[in-house]
């Protein structure tokens, strides 16, 4: 009987807590975050800690920090984010920061034999966030900006128009999923991408 309790405890609340601990303000903040000596100071508080959301929070400064081309930035947020989707292996957004700063790493690699093999393991990641989360809006503007900066040939700007039309029925039915400068940041993005 008490096997069987815990197993519905932990079917019913462990993933909302999962979501409450990554969609958290403070989370919130660090998403929107750009400026880089604000950045290197989340990271001075977080990245000697084994806590997940410490790991989440240095993963994510990392990789705001390879979006802004700091050097060996995207390798780093890779790490942490490696660990952190290790245990939790079903967080949506963690996959899509994982997935992003996967294809910065194959950006910035001066190996042209595994550039493509990063890129493929990032966008894969990436789908796999969306498909595990279609809804959250986070997971799809991390896909939208990643696949706008992505090369034409690799045709992820047609993703990002896709991505955008399902961000754009979710703020429909829900518009304060998302705050209104980043809402008016990637229609922004992804009109200069359809010129």
């Amino acid at each position: 009987m008490n096997r069987l309790l815990l197993t519905i405890f932990t079917a019913l609340f462990i993933p909302q807590m999962i979501v409450a601990a990554t969609t958290s303000p403070a989370m919130s903040s660090l998403y929107k975050l750009e400026n880089e000596k604000e950045l290197k100071q989340v990271i001075s508080e977080t990245e000697k800690s084994d806590r997940v959301e410490d790991l989440i929070r240095t993963g994510i400064a990392y990789h705001n920090l390879s979006v802004l081309n700091v050097g060996a930035a995207s390798d780093k947020s890779v790490d942490y984010l490696k660990k952190a989707l290790e245990l939790r292996p079903t967080d949506s957004i963690v996959m899509a920061y994982l997935g992003s700063a996967t294809t910065m790493m194959a950006r910035d690699s001066w190996n042209i034999f595994t550039k493509m093999g990063d890129a493929n393991r990032g966008f894969n990641l990436l789908d796999k966030a969306v498909a595990t989360d279609p809804e959250n809006v986070i997971v799809r503007v991390i896909r939208i900006n990643n696949s706008l900066q992505a090369p034409d040939f690799l045709g992820r700007k047609r993703i990002a128009k896709q991505d955008m039309t399902k961000l754009e029925q979710i703020l429909s039915q829900n518009p304060n999923s998302l705050d209104a400068g980043t809402i008016a940041d990637v229609r922004k993005k992804v009109s200069k991408a359809d010129q």
